[in-house]
C-alpha cells in the first residue's frame, strides 16, 4: 500500500509490502555480495558465509561495495541543495529589488541584505565544489566497471566521509536558508503563491532521504576522530590527495587554516572527553557517544564547511578560469568568498575565540571586511 500523505512530493508512490507465510526459493535470494545457507545443525537458522563463490570463476564484490549506491545518492542530494538554493534566491532577491519602501528597494536595508547576501555568496562558493563531486565519483565508478576493480577501503572511507558530512552540512544549511528566504518576502511569505513554501515542502525529504543528517554527521566525525587518533600512532592510511589526507597535514597560515585549527582543537576536546568517560568505566561506547552527540554532530558540520573552504583554497581560481570567468567576474567571486568565510567564522565566533584560534580584534576586523564585501 501507499505510505500516506507526505510533507512534500505527495505524487511519489512510496509504499510498503507485507508478506506472511511466504517461502522464497533459495535461487531467488538477493545474494550479490554473499551467499546464505542453512546451518547443518539447524535448518531453520540462516548463516552468512564467505563472499567468495567457490563454484564460479567470477570475483564476488566485497560486501562494502553495496555502499556505493548510498554515496552516489548523497552526492546527488548536495547537487539538489544548490538547485533549491538557486530557485529560492531568484524569488527572494527579485522580490527584494522590486519591493520599495521610501523610494528604496528593501534589499538596500541592512538587515534584509545581511539575511540574503550571505546565502547568495555561500551558494556560489559551494557551486564550485559541485563541479568536482559527481564527475570525480563517476570517474571512480567507471574505472571500477571497465577494469573490474573495486574501490579500496581508503577510497571508500574518503567518499563515505565526504558525502556524509557534505550532505548533512549543506542539507541543513539549505533548509535553514529556504526559511530565511521565505521570511524575507514580508506579507507574501504566508502565501503559497510565493513559490518558496513549495520549495520548502519539496526539499524536506532531502534532510532525511539517503540517511538522516544526524547519523551521517556522526559517521563522518567517527572517521575523522579515528584518523586523528591513528595519526598520533603514525598508523594512518589515506588516498593521496584526499581531503582526509589534507586535513591531517599541519595547517600553515590563512583563514582556512584557522578553521582547520578550530576543528582540530574541538576534536581533541571530544577525544579527551571520550577517554575520561572510558576510564570511568560506567558507560558503554554507545552511551559515551550519546553523551557527546551534540558535539560530534557539530564537529561533522564544521568538517563539511572546511571541505568547501579547502576546495576553494586549492582550486577555486582554476575552476573559475575553466568555466570562462573573466577578471571582473573573478573579482566578484573573491568578494563572495570573503562574505562566505566571514559568515562561517561569525557562526563559530565563541569557539574561535574560546580555543584561541582568533583574537577579538581579528574577529572584529573580519566582520568589518565581510560588511564591506
Amino acid at each position: 500500500g501507499d505510505l500516506g500523505l507526505k510533507y512534500g512530493r505527495d505524487s511519489l508512490d512510496n509504499g510498503f509490502i507485507s508478506l506472511s507465510h511466504v517461502s522464497i526459493p533459495f535461487d531467488n535470494y538477493l545474494s550479490k555480495f554473499s551467499t546464505i545457507s542453512f546451518t547443518p545443525t539447524n535448518p531453520q537458522i540462516l548463516k552468512t558465509l564467505s563472499n567468495s563463490n567457490s563454484n564460479s570463476n567470477e570475483t564476488t564484490p566485497p560486501p562494502y561495495m553495496a555502499y556505493n549506491t548510498l554515496i552516489g545518492e548523497r552526492l546527488v542530494a548536495v547537487n539538489s541543495c544548490l538547485d533549491f538554493l538557486s530557485q529560492g534566491l531568484t524569488i527572494s532577491l527579485r522580490y527584494s529589488l522590486v519591493r520599495y519602501i521610501k523610494s528604496a528597494p528593501i534589499l538596500s536595508y541592512q538587515f534584509h541584505s545581511y539575511s540574503l547576501i550571505p546565502i547568495l555568496c555561500s551558494s556560489y562558493i559551494i557551486s564550485l565544489l559541485k563541479r568536482f563531486l559527481i564527475p570525480s565519483w563517476l570517474k571512480l565508478i567507471e574505472r571500477q566497471s571497465s577494469h573490474n576493480e573495486y574501490l579500496s577501503l581508503d577510497a571508500l572511507k574518503e567518499w563515505h566521509c565526504l558525502s556524509s558530512c557534505l550532505k548533512g552540512t549543506i542539507g541543513w544549511y539549505t533548509a535553514d536558508s529556504l526559511e530565511t528566504m521565505r521570511r524575507s518576502l514580508g506579507g507574501h511569505a504566508y502565501l503559497q503563491i510565493n513559490g518558496i513554501s513549495t520549495l520548502i515542502s519539496d526539499f524536506g525529504v532531502i534532510t532525511t532521504g539517503g540517511g538522516d543528517n544526524v547519523v551521517l554527521l556522526q559517521q563522518a566525525t567517527k572517521i575523522l576522530l579515528r584518523e586523528i587518533t591513528l595519526q598520533k600512532e603514525n598508523n594512518t592510511s589515506n588516498e593521496p590527495g584526499s581531503f582526509l589526507e589534507q586535513f591531517l597535514t599541519p595547517p600553515t597560515s590563512g583563514i582556512v587554516s584557522k578553521f582547520q585549527n578550530l576543528i582540530q582543537f574541538k576534536a581533541e576536546k571530544i577525544l579527551n572527553q571520550f577517554e575520561t568517560l572510558r576510564k570511568g568505566g560506567k558507560m558503554s561506547e554507545d552511551q559515551i557517544w550519546n553523551e557527546n552527540q551534540i558535539e560530534t554532530v557539530r564537529l561533522g558540520e564544521l568538517y563539511g564547511w572546511w571541505i568547501v573552504m579547502r576546495y576553494w583554497e586549492r582550486g577555486g581560481e582554476k575552476e573559475m578560469r575553466e568555466i570562462g570567468m573573466g577578471r571582473r567576474e573573478m573579482e566578484v567571486m573573491e568578494s563572495m568568498w570573503k562574505v562566505f568565510v566571514g559568515e562561517r567564522m561569525r557562526e563559530n565566533e565563541a569557539e574561535m575565540m574560546g580555543f584561541g584560534v582568533m583574537s577579538r580584534e581579528e574577529m572584529e576586523a573580519m566582520k568589518e571586511e565581510q560588511m564591506r564585501s
